[in-house]
């Protein structure tokens, strides 16, 4: 995952999925089937992207299954499965909610997880860096001493490689 907590997004997490997959969950999630694979992950990443019908979507959703969604939402996204998921994990799945990334784990697609976020990177914006200290106090005499011991060894590394060359 990124730094923010997502995962990888809609044509990220389904490349490599067969294109019967891809139409499957256009099926469930109510979209009309496509002539191929990319312009199925298109219209999958359209849907989570589109806040109304995203909205939609999410309303016919268990509640077992939103709250599925409450713990992956800010991260991390891959949750493990089991061969048989309980039906709230499997109605997300079916839908593109949840994508596989292997047989035992799930993630929840990028697009998606900023619509839960309502299109927030972080949870709590920090808009003021943190106050950047010293880790250590070191001899300057020792400082100059280390990086002029690790130039020569990549001098001499360089000047015997340009021996045997």
């Amino acid at each position: 995952p990124s730094p923010t907590g997502l995962g990888p997004t809609v044509s990220e997490a389904t490349a490599g999925m067969s294109p019967g997959r891809l139409q499957e969950i256009l099926a469930a999630t109510g979209l009309p089937a496509t002539h191929d694979p990319v312009s199925a992950v298109a219209a999958l990443a359209a849907l989570f992207t589109d806040r109304t019908r995203m909205a939609e979507l999410l309303d016919t959703a268990p509640v077992e299954a939103l709250s599925v969604l409450d713990r992956l939402v800010w991260g991390p996204p891959y949750g493990e499965v089991t061969p048989n998921p309980t039906p709230p994990v499997k109605w997300l799945r079916d839908r593109g909610l949840l994508l596989p990334v292997s047989t035992r784990t799930v993630v929840l697609p990028r697009e998606a997880a900023l619509h839960l976020r309502a299109g927030r990177a972080h949870r709590v914006p920090e808009p003021v860096p943190p106050v950047v200290g010293t880790a250590a106090e070191r001899d300057p005499q020792a400082v100059d001493r280390a990086a002029a011991g690790q130039a020569f060894t990549a001098l001499s590394t360089v000047e015997e490689l340009l021996k045997l060359w």
